[in-house]
């Protein structure tokens, strides 16, 4: 893996095809107008990853690589400063999703660019992120946005993130659980 040190590296994890609405990012990173301290680093395969790499060819700042498994993708993900998740804007996502892309970041204090409009997804949840409309337009200025932030901004939207998955375990479920049966008593 290529890592520049100084660049903010933007990373996302999974499988390049119609379901993971990454054309308007392709879209966008074709312009070549991408800001110069940032990276963006894709891992995965999938029917469409051919295609987008041939798309991306000698763009500067993107780099491919092959599928890992999810032990190794965890602990690579530490290497990077923001997640990448995207979702068509369609009503079967309107009343919120849950990505194992989202659990990942969040796992890894990553802060999130969400490009999933107005999905109660994670980010809109928790703020753990940016979160704009997929579209090419709204990517630019979110990755844009990012390129002039402070990591310290992105260790806080990270830390939103790692504070809420530490909720998802079984003792804090348990108890949420047995609030529940309590009050039908």
């Amino acid at each position: 893996m290529k890592i520049n040190k100084g660049n903010i590296k933007i990373v996302y994890g999974g499988s390049f095809g119609i379901a993971n609405a990454l054309d308007p990012l392709v879209e966008f990173l074709e312009k070549k107008i991408l800001p110069e301290n940032i990276e963006f680093h894709f891992y995965g395969d999938g029917y469409e990853k051919q295609q987008v790499e041939e798309k991306l060819k000698g763009v500067k700042n993107i780099f491919f690589n092959d599928k890992i498994p999810r032990d190794q993708l965890n602990k690579i993900l530490q290497d990077f400063d923001f997640g990448y998740v995207a979702w068509h804007n369609v009503p079967l996502y309107y009343y919120g999703v849950s990505g194992q892309k989202y659990y990942d970041y969040m796992a890894n204090g990553l802060p999130i660019l969400s490009a999933s409009g107005k999905i109660k997804d994670s980010v809109f949840k928790f703020g753990c992120g940016l979160q704009i409309e997929n579209d090419s337009k709204a990517i630019e200025k979110g990755i844009l946005k990012i390129s002039k932030m402070k990591r310290q901004d992105f260790r806080l939207m990270g830390q939103k993130g790692l504070d809420q998955i530490e909720t998802y375990n079984y003792q804090h479920l348990s108890k949420k659980y047995i609030t529940i049966f309590n009050n039908f008593k």
